[in-house]
C-alpha cells in the first residue's frame, strides 16, 4: 500500500500551527510589558522620583514576578524612609526564586536590608483585654511572622478601645534597634455609685497649721545678715572719719598763702561717699536685724484658720 506524499507537508504545517497558535502569546506579552515597565522604573529612580518608580517596579513585577523588581522597589522604599515597606521588600526579594538575584545583587541587597532594620524597632504587643481594638498611627497592627511588630524611628501613637473600659491613647517613640514589650493595659469603665453623688453638706473644720519645731531658719539669716551690715557701717564709720581729716588737712593747706591741695576734690567725694555708704548700710543692717528678731520672737500659737465650704477665714486672737 502506497503512502500519499501529498499528506507530509499538511502534517508539518499543522505541528507547526499546532506549536505556533498553541504557544503562550500572553506570557510574550507580559515579559515586553515588565521590561518597558523596568526601564521606566529605573529612569525614574535615577531622576529622583522613588515613589513613581516603586509603582513601576511593582507593576512590572505583576506582569512578571522577579527577585530583581521586588529589590528595585524596596530600594526606592528605602529612599523613601518608608523603613517597614522596604524592609519587607527586600526580604522578599532575598527569598524570591524567579530571575533571582546574582551573588553581587544579593549581597548589597542583605547590606541595604541591615541599614533598614538601624531605623527600625521591633515590639511584641502586649493588651489587656486581648480582644480590644488596637490602631497605632489611625491603621491596624501588621505583626510580622515572629508575631513583633516594626515600627519606624520617630514618635507613634497607639489607641485601644473596648467596651466597658476606658479608651486609651498613648504616645510613644521609636528610637531605631529596640526589642521591646509595647503594653497597654485599659481601666474597666466603672459607674459612678449614686449614693456617692449625694453627699451631706461639711461641717466647717478648725485646722490648726503645724507647730513648727526649732529655730525659724529665715529670722537667724535676717539677724545674721542684719548684724553683718552693722558692723560693716561702723567699719564705713573709720573710714568716713579719715576722710573728713584728710579734707580739714587739704583745706587749711588751701588757706595757708603759697601752699595748696591738688586733691582737695577728690577727697569730699569719697568723704560724702563714705558718709552716704555708712547710713545705707547701717539702716539696712537694722531693719534686716530688727525683722529678723520679730520674727523669732513672734508667738503663733494663737493663730487659727477656719475652713469651710465657703473657703477659709485667718482669725488672729491676742
Amino acid at each position: 500500500m502506497r503512502r500519499s506524499t501529498s499528506s507530509i507537508p499538511s502534517l508539518v504545517a499543522s505541528l507547526v500551527a499546532v506549536l505556533v497558535l498553541g504557544a503562550p502569546v500572553s506570557s510574550v506579552d507580559a515579559q515586553g510589558n515588565a521590561r518597558t515597565l523596568t526601564r521606566e522604573a529605573v529612569r525614574e529612580f535615577d531622576r529622583g522620583n522613588y515613589a513613581e518608580a516603586r509603582a513601576l517596579f511593582l507593576q512590572a513585577y505583576d506582569a512578571q514576578p522577579s527577585a530583581r523588581l521586588l529589590r528595585g522597589a524596596g530600594m526606592a522604599s528605602f529612599e523613601l524612609r518608608e523603613y517597614v515597606v522596604a524592609h519587607r521588600q527586600l526580604r522578599e526579594a532575598l527569598a524570591e526564586t524567579r530571575r533571582a538575584l546574582t551573588p553581587r545583587q544579593r549581597r548589597e541587597t542583605e547590606e541595604l536590608l541591615g541599614r533598614t532594620d538601624t531605623f527600625l524597632g521591633r515590639f511584641r504587643l502586649r493588651i489587656e483585654p486581648a480582644d480590644a481594638e488596637v490602631t497605632i498611627d489611625l491603621r491596624a497592627p501588621e505583626p510580622e511572622e515572629d508575631g513583633t511588630l516594626l515600627l519606624a524611628v520617630g514618635d507613634h501613637t497607639i489607641t485601644a478601645r473596648a467596651e466597658g473600659f476606658v479608651p486609651v491613647d498613648r504616645r510613644f517613640a521609636v528610637r531605631g534597634g529596640e526589642l521591646e514589650d509595647l503594653t497597654v493595659v485599659l481601666a474597666r469603665d466603672e459607674p459612678p455609685n449614686a449614693d456617692a453623688l449625694v453627699s451631706p453638706r461639711p461641717e466647717p473644720v478648725v485646722v490648726e497649721p503645724p507647730r513648727e519645731t526649732g529655730l525659724d531658719a529665715l529670722g537667724i539669716g535676717l539677724v545674721s545678715a542684719g548684724g553683718a551690715l552693722v558692723v560693716a557701717a561702723v567699719v564705713d564709720v573709720f573710714w568716713w572719719v579719715d576722710r573728713r581729716q584728710e579734707v580739714s588737712r587739704c583745706e587749711e593747706a588751701e588757706a595757708t598763702p603759697g601752699a595748696s591741695c591738688l586733691n582737695l576734690g577728690t577727697l569730699r567725694r569719697q568723704s560724702r561717699a563714705a558718709a552716704a555708704t555708712t547710713f545705707l548700710v547701717g539702716a539696712a543692717g537694722l531693719a534686716m536685724a530688727t525683722v529678723g528678731i520679730l520674727r523669732l520672737t513672734w508667738d503663733d500659737e494663737n493663730d487659727e484658720v477656719a475652713c469651710g465650704l465657703g473657703g477659709c477665714t485667718y482669725r488672729l486672737r491676742f
